[in-house]
């Protein structure tokens, strides 16, 4: 469920995954989205022998996308700064699968720790750091209770503080606030 652009890190998540093949050989990573670095990311997959595993899907309606939340365990976006400085913004997608009570792994990038409580809804590793994707992913293979604590943990992390009616309410709150002040 994301563009395929360098600053969405996949090139980290492939690797991070082709790491926990050995340990795991029947799970599966699917890809949603389209973008430039579709080729290449495809052409990382087939070198390191990943073709059966990791799969592309490209761009797919929302329908479609929620059935892949549905079927999803874990969410994984390592998001980092691009070479040309383009960085993510808070990842729009993160609360989406939250939302679906998906356990997220994500990155210490710009200004995800404010949609992802590290440890409380999902984990939160160092960008670029391979080794820590597959440590925080494995983990979370191999402990369904973990997986399910922090998929609700989420869902009420984003109802209570990304809800469009919180956040009307919200809103609202503080332009009474300012109106008193006039």
């Amino acid at each position: 469920m994301a563009r395929l652009v360098e600053k969405k890190g996949l090139y980290y998540a492939i690797s991070a995954f082709h790491l926990l093949m050995e340990l795991y050989p029947n799970i599966r990573y699917d890809i949603v989205g389209e973008g430039e670095l579709m080729v290449p990311l495809k052409e990382l997959v087939a070198d390191l022998g990943l073709k059966d595993r990791v799969i592309f899907h490209g761009a797919r309606t929302k329908v479609n996308i929620i059935e892949f939340y549905r079927n999803a365990d874990i969410f994984v976006l390592p998001s980092i700064t691009g070479s040309d400085g383009n960085s993510e913004g808070q990842g729009l997608v993160l609360q989406e699968a939250q939302a679906m009570q998906l356990p997220v792994v994500a990155t210490l990038h710009n200004g995800i720790p404010e949609g992802v409580i590290d440890e409380i809804t999902g984990y939160l590793v160092p960008e670029r750091d391979i080794e820590a994707l597959k440590t925080k992913m494995k983990y979370l293979i191999d402990n369904e209770n973990v997986r399910r604590t922090m998929g609700k943990n989420g869902r009420e992390y984003v109802l209570r503080n990304f809800d469009n009616a919180v956040l009307g309410e919200k809103l609202e709150l503080i332009y009474s606030e300012i109106l008193k002040l006039y």
